[in-house]
């Protein structure tokens, strides 16, 4: 029993002091890591620029290849590892607990990604993380994300939140008291009233300053984004609030239950081919908003120009006015387009609403309308700097000005965009004066 104890005894001994070990080894990585981070130079030597020669990084080689990899994947949030990692040491140190590490971990995972996508959708630029910006590669990720249009919900409530997050989730992965982290919330909301409120004074001195200027000169031109920027004055600005889709018309439940009920019978198709002697299957259906294809494929051995040459036939038996038959690149089916019964109404709010709107790559995006299947195309100006719009009278030319002038309002606030409209004839753009 003696020996039992003495050899239970020298076991936990050792144990702890291989803990302590590892604690201490915790410690001193998080001080090369954040040492590194802090003399960190673009210039030094790294995954992207490894040729560069000269070093200014307090551990050399070694570390301006780890600092270049954590700002770039991670961006500035990568400060924060460290202090987490110094004080996860610390803690173990103490407490003798190793499995401290696999929960300060994955609060390590989760605030630095909310970090990463908080710079990257609020601070951005930077001059000397010029590749990824603040947010590194993860947070441009993220920002192309839907996360990015929650955000966009509420900006400014979503700038308070994810500090929030953040500081909740940094002050976790150091192990802090409940009561110290109650604390902290007073202090951030506190901060928050007081940014409220000068916020408001300035609203209300900006108000007044632009009412007194008016009274001076009401013919004064803001100044546009080709101006010089010497003579530019910077004053702080009115919040502007994107207009609200509510403001478009929407389409009603019998519209959108007349568009589902509105589909064309396989087999009445199938057997009008076979009465023609053209064996096949419709394989896909896709309903769009005036047209709807039929991918159709044929039997062993039917030729293609047989099925093509039986348009006006199909046409005939199907009550359509006409049907357009052709071969869809890519695939083994046949495209057979007929006009729907009853045209369907594409509205704009339909398009707007998509989630592909919103997608950072579109910088100008613009509405312009729905595909064969029904799904919602949308185009990016800034990729048509000469754009041209033609049609005869009453093809939709003017409908379609107007929906890019809105669709660029619904996507931008005017100290974002602004554009110019000439009117030669007085006509089309008379509405906006």
């Amino acid at each position: 029993m003696d020996i039992k104890k003495i050899l239970g005894k020298t076991t936990d001994f050792a144990i702890k002091r291989i803990v302590e070990l590892f604690g201490v080894f915790l410690i001193l990585l998080s001080l090369f890591l954040l040492i590194s981070l802090l003399s960190y130079s673009p210039d030094d030597p790294n995954f992207i620029f490894p040729e560069n020669k000269e070093i200014k990084n307090l551990f050399g080689k070694q570390g301006s290849y780890t600092s270049d990899f954590f700002f770039q994947s991670l961006g500035l949030i990568s400060l924060l590892i460290p202090l987490t990692i110094f004080f996860t040491g610390t803690n173990i140190f103490k407490n003798k607990k190793i499995l401290i590490l696999i929960e300060n971990l994955f609060f390590i995972v989760v605030y630095s990604f909310i970090g990463s996508f908080f710079f990257s959708v609020y601070y951005d630029d930077s001059f000397w993380l010029a590749i990824n910006g603040n947010g590194g590669y993860v947070g441009n990720y993220l920002n192309e994300t839907f996360l990015f249009s929650i955000i966009k919900i509420n900006i400014d409530i979503s700038f308070y939140l994810l500090i929030i997050i953040l500081t909740t989730l940094f002050l976790l992965s150091i192990n802090f008291k409940p009561k110290y982290l109650f604390l902290s919330f007073s202090f951030i909301l506190k901060l928050f009233n007081r940014k409220k409120q000068e916020t408001k004074i300035e609203s209300e001195e900006n108000i007044f300053n632009e009412n007194d200027n008016k009274e001076n000169n009401n013919l004064v031109q803001e100044n546009l984004p080709f101006s010089s920027p010497s003579n530019d004055i910077k004053k702080p600005s009115l919040k502007f609030e994107l207009p609200k889709l509510n403001f478009l018309k929407s389409p009603s439940k019998e519209e959108r239950g007349n568009n589902i009920n509105e589909k064309v019978d396989e087999s009445f198709l199938e057997k009008i081919l076979l009465d023609f002697g053209v064996e096949g299957k419709i394989k896909k259906i896709s309903h769009g908003p005036v047209v709807t294809l039929n991918e159709f494929e044929p039997a062993a051995g039917v030729k293609v120009s047989k099925i093509i040459n039986l348009s006006e036939d199909i046409a005939r038996n199907t009550s359509s006015e006409s049907a357009r038959i052709s071969i869809i690149p890519g695939s083994s089916t046949i495209g057979i387009e007929l006009p729907n019964a009853s045209r369907e109404n594409v509205y704009l709010s339909e398009i707007i609403s998509n989630s592909n709107f919103n997608k950072k790559e579109f910088k100008l995006p613009i509405a312009l309308g729905k595909s064969i299947s029904g799904f919602p195309i949308i185009g990016d100006l800034s990729s048509m700097p000469h754009l041209l719009i033609a049609g005869t009278t009453g093809s939709g030319k003017s409908v379609c000005i107007n929906t890019i002038i809105l669709s660029l309002l619904y996507r931008h606030s005017p100290d974002k965009c602004k554009f110019i409209l000439i009117d030669p004839k007085m006509l089309e753009l008379s509405t906006y004066e």
